[in-house]
């Protein structure tokens, strides 16, 4: 079951940061518009995350040691998580929140906060299972 979950969450990650990657100058106008990472952290973090995904993802798909890689891919989730509840608490108008960056406009709601519990309940499952 764990090597299942891994497949999924691993999924998830590679295809996100991959999409992200398509257009890092969108992605990062659209972290911008949260107005929750100072401007000099704005970029890097933005162009960095991609990466740090799509990396998370295929280590969850190929490596056979699973606790780093879903100790991260629960770090990326759970600021995922935070990103979206701050921009629905301050009320921001999304058609994208980002969640796949600029490739699917998937507004901002609290479905998306729902769907993003979702996928940590499936990585805290490994994260525990393997620990």
């Amino acid at each position: 079951m764990v090597t299942v979950a891994s497949y999924i969450v691993g999924l998830l990650l590679t295809a996100s940061g991959i999409l992200k990657m398509t257009d890092l100058k969108g992605f990062r106008r659209i972290v911008a518009f949260y107005g929750i990472l100072p401007r000099w952290l704005l970029t890097p973090a933005a162009y960095a995350l991609p990466f740090v995904e799509t990396g998370t993802g295929l280590a969850l798909l190929v490596m056979p040691q699973k606790f780093y890689p879903s100790l991260v891919a629960e770090i990326i989730l759970l600021n995922a998580v935070a990103f979206l509840v701050v921009g629905l608490v301050k009320k921001k108008k999304m058609d994208n929140c980002g969640c796949f960056g600029t490739s699917f406009k998937i507004p901002l709601s609290w479905w998306e906060v729902a769907e993003d519990l979702l996928w940590i309940s499936i990585n805290t499952y490994i994260l525990v299972s393997v620990w």
